[in-house]
Order: structure tokens, then sequence, then C-alpha cells
């Protein structure tokens, strides 16, 4: 355990992402919000599938412009 803390301690993007999680997760759970967005933007039920959709496309597009870079996971 604490070799592992004191991993994490050492990488310092690593860490920033834990506390960004930390923030996401502790101030709001924005797929909560979604049929209420969906609501006042008035797109329905489609258009709601298209917000549930958005972060799965941004994951993708994200791993694909990271891969384009030559970055890999073990490169940190």
């Amino acid at each position: 355990m604490v070799e592992g803390l004191t991993y994490v301690r050492s990488r310092s993007v690593i860490l920033s992402l834990i506390f960004l999680d930390f923030g996401v997760t502790l101030f709001g759970n924005y797929r909560a919000l979604w049929p209420i967005i969906a609501t006042d933007l008035g797109v329905g039920p489609q258009g709601m599938g298209v917000l549930q959709a958005g972060p799965g496309i941004g994951s993708l597009v994200g791993a694909a412009v990271l891969m384009s870079m030559g970055m890999s996971a073990t490169r940190a």
C-alpha cells in the first residue's frame, strides 16, 4: 500500500487525475441531469440518446488523438 501511494505521489499526472475524478464524484453526477437537459433543449428521446452517447464518443476520439500522437500507457 505504501509503495503504491509513493508511486502515485511521484507521478503528478496520476495524482492530478485522481483529484479530478474525486472532484467530479464529489460535486455531482452529470448523468442525473440528462433528462432535464434534454427536456430544456426540447430534443426528446433521440436527443437524450445522443447526450448519453457523448462521453463514449469523446472517449473514442480522445483515444484516437492520443494514439495518433504516439502516446502510450507505459510512457508516463
